[in-house]
């Protein structure tokens, strides 16, 4: 298995996330070729068995094309780009795939996911674009996103006995909730770091980071729900 890389924006990281990544292009090697991928140097177009890894995305009839030819010379293509896309269609056919998951400059989860996909592909030799997304489900994400959905619906008595259980919890299960939740967040799905601190959710990365709210009272859940929900199926 060949792996390639097309990329538009260069991250120097992502070379040395993925190593023996080889840069390609995307176009007419010749006036006479079709739209190929193919080497800068040589004009040779690639085939597979490989891996084509795209960033950033790029308009639909240029994905098109690349699914086509990707289909013709056994290659799959892998489109990332820094953003989650979760809940996005798959309209190009068996040999290309949007990414959900944003993906980092330097993102080891990624790369553990890409090792699975191949491991998969060379035992089975059938491709399950499943393998490269995150964990499905974010468990504390998931457990923070219906905490804050479930006050949001509540009446007042309901909602401070929920507040009052929340704050009779211990610290250190806090501490670990959120900052598994911080880590599912900005590691594992890449989800826009700005906007959360700006919702006001604590981002916990080491035990200096603990001088702050660790309870759901007094977050501003119109703010901290979308965030959350951003980067779940």
């Amino acid at each position: 298995m060949k792996f390639y890389l097309n990329d538009e924006d260069p991250w120097r990281e992502l070379n040395e996330t993925i190593p023996h990544l080889k840069n390609v292009d995307w176009g007419k090697p010749s006036k006479t070729s079709a739209p190929s991928f193919f080497d800068a140097a040589t004009k040779e177009i690639i085939a597979g068995p490989s891996i084509v890894i795209v960033h950033p995305s790029r308009e639909n009839h240029v994905l098109g094309a690349m699914a086509e030819f990707a289909e013709q010379h056994n290659i799959h293509v892998v489109v990332i780009s820094q953003e989650s896309h979760f809940g996005c269609e798959q309209p190009f056919g068996l040999n290309l795939y949007l990414r959900q998951g944003g993906v980092g400059a330097s993102d080891s989860t990624f790369k553990s996911c890409l090792a699975a996909f191949v491991n998969h592909f060379n035992e089975t030799g059938k491709a399950n674009f499943e393998l490269l997304e995150p964990p499905k489900w974010a468990p504390n994400l998931t457990h923070l996103y219906l905490s804050l959905l479930t006050l949001s619906k509540a009446d007042s008595e309901k909602s401070n006995r929920f507040n009052n259980a929340w704050k009779k919890m211990s610290e250190e299960w806090k501490v670990n909730l959120w900052k598994n939740a911080w880590r599912e967040y900005a590691e594992e799905r890449n989800g826009n770091r700005e906007i959360w601190v700006e919702a006001g959710l604590p981002a916990i990365s080491n035990e200096s980071s603990l001088n702050i709210n660790l309870n759901l009272e007094g977050l501003n859940r119109e703010k901290a729900l979308p965030v959350l929900r951003s980067v779940l199926p």
